[in-house]
């Protein structure tokens, strides 16, 4: 059972679990990327209802925070500073990266974080999030499908078997409350 007492640290994935960032996702898939147009965009991202909330939950029960994603680091922190998002570690991507489902990033976050796999909850909205979140022996992997769009994003991350699905972020808190 997930409580509050049992975690230390929670790994979110970036791009469609704090932010939809779709609006800056024609212009990144571009092989030459024009940086400086993206950064202009990011306003026009969209923070997702709930995630404010509980970033300020889990700072005020002392619990780290990281973001493993493949979106370049730079991007995802000026969006999160953006919106005000504090977390107290983003790995972004780096040449070389390997891919989710891959765990290499979740475990570079974790030692980032001085934290243990043991104490741990991962949460992101693909498939690839949990079952990198499961090679890394994350102690609860948590699908978010707030923003997810189609009946077959919603299934791919229903059959990668997470702990918990959750339609909101206060239902994290909700799970960790009890």
């Amino acid at each position: 059972m997930a409580t509050i007492e049992n975690f230390k640290t929670i790994i979110f994935d970036f791009d469609k679990t704090l932010i939809d960032t779709s609006v800056t996702q024609p212009l990144r898939n571009k092989q030459s990327k024009n940086w400086d147009k993206i950064y202009e965009m990011i306003p026009q991202c969209k923070l997702y209802g709930g995630i404010p909330e509980l970033i300020a939950f889990l700072k005020n029960n002392n619990i780290k925070t990281g973001v493993a994603t493949f979106a370049q680091r730079e991007f995802a922190d000026r969006t999160l500073k953006h919106f005000n998002i504090d977390v107290d570690t983003i790995l972004g991507h780096v040449r070389f990266m390997k891919k989710k489902p891959n765990p290499d990033s979740i475990v570079k976050v974790l030692n980032k974080l001085n934290a243990e796999a043991t104490q741990t909850i991962g949460i992101g909205d693909k498939a690839t999030d949990i079952q990198a979140y499961k090679s890394a022996n994350i102690a609860v992997s948590v699908g978010c499908a707030w923003g997810l769009s189609t009946e077959k994003e919603i299934e791919e991350l229903r059959n990668s078997n997470p702990d918990y699905i959750i339609h909101h972020p206060k239902e994290l808190i909700e799970i960790l409350n009890h």
